[in-house]
């Protein structure tokens, strides 16, 4: 099913009275929110900018002296690094991105194949810089939680065409110039995912989830081609509104975030020409209420000529809206997550007063004061430094100390530093180390060691990497549902023989024939670990194997008593659901494919038969012989003991 655009909602399909209400409730929805986000933008942001990257409130300081110290001890930036450095790594370096877990399977066994094909496919997309490039978008949305409590991601289905201009002859020579024909392409027909600024971004502070919030908004900076455009990006533009728009733009200068950056940088602003005014355009994602019905729509709104410019019904599946969010320590009184500026910033605050009182104080004392006899020249003529010559008469010149040399004590720091690894919780973990050690002079483990270290789930960093992975999966679902409704186009050439596969996955999964779902891909265990359990696990299945057939082949004995059949038929069955279980434990979730029918076996082990030993969801036949008819005065046994 290929990429379906958004229907206009007019006010002949949804009323004339009710549109009117519902571009009312837009504009007041905006405003509303404006405000009260307002001091948010413009202090708030800027100053967590300004702590996370550790610039002095005042680039220079004039007490005690001009010039004294003034550094910021980036105490932020640092557990923001260390933490971001541990929730990426602990993601992109596993494979697959996502794990998808199979509920039941198709009728042909095919479930577990579509399972792997999907986790490919997947894959590929986040990884192709032309498509998702989901590592950069993810890492900017981890970081912006990390520093600040809340990141996003906004992910819109997006379809662009681009002319190529393909060459077709000539300039060979002096003589001919080269020739060439347009070609329309398919630049990107997927979704789009990028960091979603929460300066453009207007949520309710007071909502805690995202889902539960009635309207919310994010904000297009255009410039003047943009504006001009609107209606290639989408027809319901109208050319009057597009002409009312460019004569009077928002801004023609730098915002509060963009001054921030322009500093670091040394960035001149904006400028006055055309090419500096902006148009701020409100996209907005609603639900509204018109009687008993909840309708989910999209609108995009013009604050300054406070004009609704169209209203569309969602497009997306599920009505699920294309953007993700991701908390650091979540609040369920509040919107905004609790960031490291938010946690830390007392701390290092008090760790650079420390070090800047230090230094003063070094200063102060290693110079001094010096006094002159008011009848010497030197006063006028004489610089001090380090191994001068003074040629003075004795008492003419006198060194005084005023202050006391407090000496230097790192105690106080390291208590600093100490309490606010505390508050971080990304100090390294120290539960379990040594344990699993080979060799302990070179720090090698071994793989049980490593998974004992890896899998501690005792600390806050575990509690951190959940909130990412968590939001790393739902942002996979959402990706899912897009490619299942939108289709992949010609993409899916590329994967040749599994193309079949992987459309049918697809399919399956938006019809919900096939239950799959998404699972973070576990960063507990190291590789070595998974190829020794799988080694361990085919010793184990070769020898249920082994048993199982040891049973039947005893079962299609008409020998054997009909008690100890509805026996071996007990214990297969039993055997079966134990390993299940096993195989569970291991991560292992197609067990069908894995484990033979107990019912056809046993249906065919001894022909028709009143016996019967219920199986899950059947029943293992067990066929009737007669008691007693077993010939040499005994009753036959396996070879080997099958428990």
């Amino acid at each position: 099913m290929p990429y379906q655009p958004p229907i206009l909602v007019t006010k002949e399909n949804f009323g004339d009275s009710d549109y009117d209400d519902l571009c009312e409730f837009i504009k007041e929805k905006v405003k509303h929110l404006d405000r009260r986000l307002q001091s948010f933008r413009t202090d708030k942001l800027p100053e967590m900018v300004r702590l996370y990257k550790g610039k002095p409130k005042n680039k220079e300081v004039e007490w005690p002296w001009p010039g004294a110290a003034n550094l910021v001890i980036q105490l932020i930036g640092t557990f923001s690094d260390e933490l971001l450095s541990r929730i990426v790594g602990g993601i992109y370096m596993y494979d697959p991105l996502w794990t998808v877990v199979l509920f039941g399977d198709t009728p042909d066994g095919e479930g577990d194949e579509l399972k792997q094909i999907t986790e490919r496919f997947l894959m590929d997309e986040a990884y192709d810089p032309e498509r998702l490039d989901l590592y950069r978008a993810e890492q900017g949305a981890f970081h912006s939680a990390c520093k600040y409590g809340t990141g996003g991601i906004y992910t819109p289905w997006e379809y662009q065409k681009e002319v190529e201009y393909v060459y077709t002859g000539g300039g060979e020579d002096g003589a001919s110039f080269p020739k060439g024909e347009e070609k329309e392409v398919v630049r990107r027909d997927c979704p789009h995912p990028e960091l979603l600024p929460l300066n453009r971004f207007g949520f309710e502070p007071n909502v805690a989830k995202l889902a539960n919030m009635k309207f919310f908004y994010i904000i297009d900076s255009m410039d003047y081609w943009d504006v001009k455009n609107l209606r290639g990006r989408s027809p319901y533009y109208k050319e009057e509104d597009i002409n009312a728009l460019l004569e009077f733009p928002d801004a023609i200068q730098e915002t509060e975030m963009e001054r921030e950056v322009n500093e670091q940088f040394q960035l001149s602003s904006s400028g006055t020409d055309t090419a500096a005014a902006r148009w701020y355009i409100y996209n907005c994602f609603l639900k509204y209420e018109k009687g008993k019905k909840t309708y989910v729509l999209t609108a995009r709104y013009h604050k300054k000529s406070d004009k609704v410019l169209w209203v569309a019904y969602n497009n997306y599946p599920k009505n699920l809206h294309p953007v993700e969010d991701v908390k650091l320590a979540y609040d369920d009184e509040s919107y905004l997550g609790t960031g490291y500026v938010d946690m830390l910033h007392a701390y290092q605050k008090e760790l650079s007063n420390n070090s800047n009182w230090r230094t003063n104080n070094r200063n102060y004392n290693m110079m001094g004061v010096w006094r002159i006899s008011p009848e010497s020249k030197l006063s006028s003529v004489l610089d001090f430094y380090p191994g001068v010559a003074v040629p003075a008469k004795k008492d003419e010149l006198e060194l005084l100390k005023p202050g006391a040399d407090t000496g230097y004590s790192n105690e106080p720091d390291m208590f600093i530093m100490s309490a606010a690894k505390e508050r971080a919780g990304v100090d390294p973990a120290i539960g379990g180390t040594g344990g699993g050690i080979v060799n302990p002079k070179r720090g090698i483990y071994s793989a049980a060691g490593t998974s004992m270290v890896l899998a501690q789930q005792n600390n806050r960093n575990n509690l951190r990497m959940g909130d990412m992975r968590l939001a790393h999966v739902r942002l996979g679902i959402k990706l899912l549902d897009m490619y299942a409704n939108f289709g992949i186009g010609d993409r899916v050439k590329k994967y040749q023989e599994d193309a079949v596969k992987l459309k049918k996955a697809l399919d399956s999964y938006r019809d919900g024939t096939l239950g799959l779902q998404l699972r973070p891909t576990s960063a507990s265990l190291n590789k070595e670990l998974d190829r020794q359990n799988n080694i361990l696990l085919t010793d184990r299945l070769d020898r249920f194997y082994q048993v199982q057939a040891q049973m039947i082949e005893a079962m299609m004995n008409p020998q054997i008593p009909q008690d100890l059949k509805e026996y071996y038929a007990q214990a297969l069955v039993a055997s079966r659901l134990l390993m299940q279980d096993l195989l569970r434990n291991f991560n292992k979730d197609n067990t069908s494919a894995l484990l033979p029918q107990i019912k056809q076996l046993t249906q065919g082990a001894g022909g028709a038969g009143n016996g019967a030993v219920q199986q899950g969801g059947g029943f293992a036949q067990v066929p009737q012989v007669p008691r007693g008819a077993v010939s040499g005065g005994g009753v036959p046994t396996l070879s080997q003991n099958p428990i």
